[in-house]
């Protein structure tokens, strides 16, 4: 039940970022308007590279469904024609997560019935599991790569208008590629 919980409430947070920005009781804004390049979350330990400008913030975890003390840190832009970068760190010490399939399938039923899952892949390098797909509803795209790591869970997305899919298809393999466990 908690895993079922945890997922949709970072499946909602994710997909729907912008708005959940908005209405987040305790989110805490480290930097704003940071210009393009490599993005590392204020006590962070990944780095990506953004070629928009983004926000540097952190959330308790309460807000995630996992303990109220774990801190969730994240790096997120959105270009003028409304594609939204974003990428995420969650711990995990306790094994909360849900796994990738049902993070897939909670997201799919999240988004409703029309929602359409595809592209679907697994790879494994190093110590991490990789976990890719994509999902389109109600005229939004959706890019999601998500890292498991040891006890903590990285998930990279690109949102995006349906009207800008070939653009944020275009910046998601550079966006996801550039993900690294190193600090730039």
């Amino acid at each position: 039940m908690a895993f079922a919980r945890f997922a949709a409430a970072i499946c909602f947070w994710i997909a729907f970022a912008a708005s959940v920005h908005a209405q987040a009781a305790n989110p805490v804004i480290n930097r704003a308007n940071v210009p393009p390049g490599y993005a590392t979350p204020t006590g962070g330990t990944f780095s990506i590279r953004f070629p928009i400008p983004f926000i540097d913030m952190a959330q308790t975890g309460d807000s995630f469904g996992t303990d109220p003390d774990t801190v969730v840190r994240m790096v997120t832009g959105k270009t003028d024609g409304g594609i939204r970068l974003s990428a995420s760190e969650i711990p995990d010490p306790k094994g909360q997560l849900a796994s990738a399939e049902t993070f897939m399938d909670n997201l799919k039923r999240r988004l409703g019935a029309s929602a359409v899952l595809s592209d679907v892949s697994r790879d494994r390098r190093n110590n991490m599991e990789i976990s890719s797909f994509a999902l389109a509803a109600r005229e939004l795209g959706f890019y999601f790569r998500v890292i498991r790591v040891e006890s903590t869970e990285y998930v990279l997305l690109v949102q995006f208008p349906e009207a800008q899919r070939d653009t944020a298809t275009g910046m998601k393999d550079a966006f996801f590629d550039s993900f690294s466990l190193a600090r730039p």
